[in-house]
């Protein structure tokens, strides 16, 4: 007869004070790590809604600059931070990748 089997319908199982503190104990690091995480998710926040909202200009195909409050940056490095975003951000719009329009 199993241990459950021999109790009867309304008793419950005897408690384990050592596996019970111990997961007190696990309760509250996973707690303080999800505070953490929390922190760290509210300060990296703006910066995802910045790049989503950046706009880059593409001046290879055009030959021409938007204007002057316009700044260059490496293709690569945006590349870099465009699939960075994609996998961290649910909202991928960053699935199309940065090529030149050849030359014409």
């Amino acid at each position: 007869m199993t241990p459950a089997a021999s109790r009867g319908a309304g008793e419950a199982a005897p408690v384990d004070e050592a596996e019970l503190d111990r997961l007190h104990i696990e309760l509250r690091l996973l707690r303080e790590r999800v505070h953490r995480l929390e922190i760290e998710l509210r300060a990296v926040a703006p910066v995802v809604a910045a790049l989503k909202a950046a706009r880059f200009w593409d001046a290879a195909p055009y030959d021409v600059w938007p204007g002057p409050e316009w700044v260059a940056a490496d293709r690569t490095d945006v590349e870099r931070l465009f699939a960075a975003l994609a996998g961290v951000d649910h909202w991928r719009p960053w699935q199309i990748t940065l090529e030149r329009r050849p030359a014409e």
